[in-house]
């Protein structure tokens, strides 16, 4: 799971926002080089078990529900 911005000048607003205020909560991903295209980013799952796709989807869900609140809670703090 990973967290974009609308074009680069978006994304590198984001980057500097997260970057500037500490916030570690999920992996920043360095803005070097070409074609990066994300600002953070989240493993939801690092050993799927796809023997078991009820538990594995609710795995996925939970775990990017938790992530969009997290970015969320984040960013209502710390406006741009």
């Amino acid at each position: 799971m990973w967290l974009s911005g609308v074009n680069r000048q978006v994304q590198e607003k984001y980057w500097k926002l997260i970057k500037e205020n500490d916030w570690n909560k999920y992996k920043l991903v360095p803005q070097e080089g070409k074609g990066v295209d994300s600002i953070v980013e989240h493993i939801l799952v690092e050993e799927p078990d796809f023997s078991d796709l009820d538990a594995l989807t609710q795995q996925i869900e939970t775990g990017t529900l938790k992530f969009i609140q997290d970015l969320e809670s984040f960013l209502s703090k710390h406006s741009l």
